[in-house]
């Protein structure tokens, strides 16, 4: 189960108490970040290899509040990361933490997904 093998990474409870613990609207939020992920990434990806630092900037500051709404401090500290690099235009640096951002967050969109799968068998 999501919430006991990655208790470090993803707490359930928080993340509910996040949404006033309505499960429905939890529900319809993680289908959308769920969905919204792979346009994210390539927005980060592309922005990176055209160097498009602001658009970068941008991305990464919306991608990091989300991330602290679904309780993934790391990948929301990714986030601050990318953002913070974006300000400084650390192209290098930026190359590398995209890496891990990327895994970080498919590790996430997995997450949600095996929850969203559970709450629809519930």
């Amino acid at each position: 189960m999501v919430e006991k093998e990655n208790k470090s990474f993803f707490d359930r409870e928080k993340l509910l108490k996040n949404f006033s613990g309505d499960e429905d609207i939890l529900l319809d939020i993680m289908e959308a970040f769920v969905e919204q992920i792979p346009k994210d990434l390539e927005t980060l990806k592309e922005s990176i290899a055209l160097q498009d630092f602001q658009t970068l900037e941008l991305k990464a500051h919306s991608l990091k509040g989300l991330c602290a709404n679904f309780c993934a401090e790391n990948a929301s500290r990714m986030a601050f990361s990318i953002e913070s690099l974006s300000k400084e235009k650390e192209i290098d640096e930026l190359e590398k933490i995209y890496a891990s951002f990327d895994k970080e967050l498919n590790l996430l969109k997995d997450m949600l997904l095996e929850l969203i799968a559970e709450s629809k068998v519930a």
